[in-house]
C-alpha cells in the first residue's frame, strides 16, 4: 500500500511543506455538466460532518456539475465496511461514494468492496498526488485522499479551567476521572498514544513483545473508563451530559462541538499525537462510477480543501500556499506520528483478541 508505518515525529511546518501539490493553481474552473440520472449517494460520518457537507459542499457541487447528491450518514469505517460487504452480497449498493479511514480502505480492499478508480479522469489529482490508496503491484488505485485528522485530549472545561495537556493525565487516578475512549483498536490508536506517553515513541510497536508491554500499560486505564465509544458523535454528547470528564477525540469533532456550545478544552498533548488520513472510495459495482469520479475530482481542488478546513477543522492535503487561506494552528499538531498501519493490518486478528480482552 502507499501508506506505511512512520515512527518519527513530523513538525507542523515540515508537514505543510511536504503535502506536495504539483499544480500552482489555487482553484480550478470546474466544467458544468448536466445529468438527468439518479442522484449520487455519498456517505460521510453522521453528525456535524454530514451537516457541514450538506450545507457547504453539496449544493455548490450540484450547481457546478448538475449532479444531485443523496446524503447519508455512516458509522465508523470498521462498521461501515462490514455493512457494505453484507449489502454487496445481497446486490444492494447503499452508497456510491464513502469517506473512509486508511485502515477502512485496507479492509475494504481485502473484501473487494471498492471499485478501481481511473485516475486519468481526475484532472485535479495532482493537488493531492502523495495521497493515493493504491495496490502498487496490481497498479490499481482504490482511494483518493480526502483529509487528515488529529487526535486530541479533550476535557470538560467546567471541571478543568486549565486544560490538561498530557496524555499521561488519562492515567492520573487521583483526579477521579471518568474517561471516554474509542472502542476499536484501529480507530482510536490507543496503542500508539500509550507508546508515545510511556515508551519514548512508536518503535516499541514493531515487536510482539513491545506491543504486549503497551497493552499491559493500557490495562491500568480500564477501571476509569466510563465510555468506550465507536462513533465520534457519541463523545461530545457524553461530555455535555457529564457522563465523562476526559478522553480522546478527533480535534475536528471537538472544535465543532465547541462551536455548538459544549464547554470543553481540546489540546494536542505534549507527548505528541497521532494523525490519520481519510479517503474517498467508490463502491464496487456502482452504476454512478462516472458521477462519483467527478465528485471526487471536484473535492481535490485547493479551494474545496480550503472550505473543508474552514468548516470542518480538518488538516488539508494540499500545500498551504495553494489554499488561499492560513491554516489555524489549532488544526495541525506541533508534533505527531502516523498510525502503525503495518501492525494494524498484519496482526489484525491478534490485536482484536487482545483488545477485546482489554475492554471487556
Amino acid at each position: 500500500m502507499s501508506a506505511t508505518s512512520q515512527s518519527a515525529f513530523i513538525k507542523r511546518r515540515h508537514f505543510l511543506k511536504q503535502t506536495l501539490a504539483v499544480s500552482l493553481s489555487s482553484a480550478v474552473n470546474f466544467p458544468i455538466r448536466a445529468y438527468a440520472r439518479a442522484p449520487l449517494t455519498v456517505g460521510v460520518y453522521e453528525g456535524a460532518f454530514r451537516q457541514v457537507f450538506e450545507k457547504a459542499i453539496y449544493p455548490e457541487f450540484t450547481q457546478a456539475t448538475g449532479i444531485v447528491i443523496n446524503s447519508i450518514g455512516i458509522p465508523s469505517s470498521d462498521a461501515w465496511i462490514g455493512q457494505l460487504e453484507v449489502a454487496l452480497r445481497n446486490r444492494f449498493i447503499p452508497a456510491d461514494v464513502s469517506l473512509v479511514s486508511q485502515l477502512g480502505m485496507t479492509s475494504g480492499e481485502m473484501l473487494k468492496v471498492w471499485a478501481t478508480l481511473d485516475v486519468n479522469k481526475l484532472s485535479n489529482i495532482t493537488h493531492i498526488a502523495p495521497y493515493l490508496y493504491q495496490n502498487l503491484n496490481a497498479k490499481q488505485v482504490y482511494g483518493i485522499g480526502a483529509m487528515s485528522r488529529a487526535l486530541a485530549l479533550v476535557s470538560d472545561a467546567t471541571l478543568y479551567p486549565t486544560a490538561p495537556n498530557r496524555w499521561a493525565n488519562l492515567w492520573a487516578k487521583d483526579k477521579n476521572n471518568k474517561l471516554g475512549l474509542m472502542s476499536l483498536v484501529n480507530n482510536g490508536f490507543l496503542l500508539e498514544i500509550t507508546a508515545l506517553t510511556f515508551f519514548n515513541g512508536l518503535d516499541i510497536l514493531n515487536t510482539d513483545e513491545g506491543v504486549q508491554k503497551v497493552f499491559n500499560q493500557l490495562r491500568e486505564l480500564k477501571e476509569q473508563v466510563t465510555l468506550w465509544y465507536r462513533d465520534a458523535i457519541q463523545f461530545p454528547v457524553a461530555l455535555k451530559e457529564k457522563e465523562i470528564t476526559l478522553g480522546q477525540c478527533y480535534q475536528d469533532t471537538a472544535l465543532l462541538a465547541k462551536e455548538a456550545g459544549i464547554k470543553l478544552n481540546s489540546e494536542f498533548p505534549q507527548e505528541g499525537t497521532i494523525v490519520d488520513t481519510e479517503y474517498w472510495a467508490i463502491t464496487a459495482g456502482s452504476p454512478q462510477q462516472t458521477e462519483a469520479e467527478i465528485f471526487i475530482d471536484y473535492l481535490c481542488q485547493p479551494a474545496i480543501q480550503a472550505k473543508l478546513t474552514q468548516h470542518l477543522h480538518i488538516i488539508p492535503l494540499v500545500e498551504q500556499r495553494l489554499l488561499g487561506i492560513p491554516v489555524d494552528s489549532s488544526v495541525i499538531p506541533p508534533r505527531f506520528g502516523m498510525p502503525n498501519y503495518k501492525l494494524q493490518t498484519e496482526k489484525r486478528d491478534w490485536l482484536a483478541q487482545q483488545w477485546s480482552e482489554l475492554i471487556s
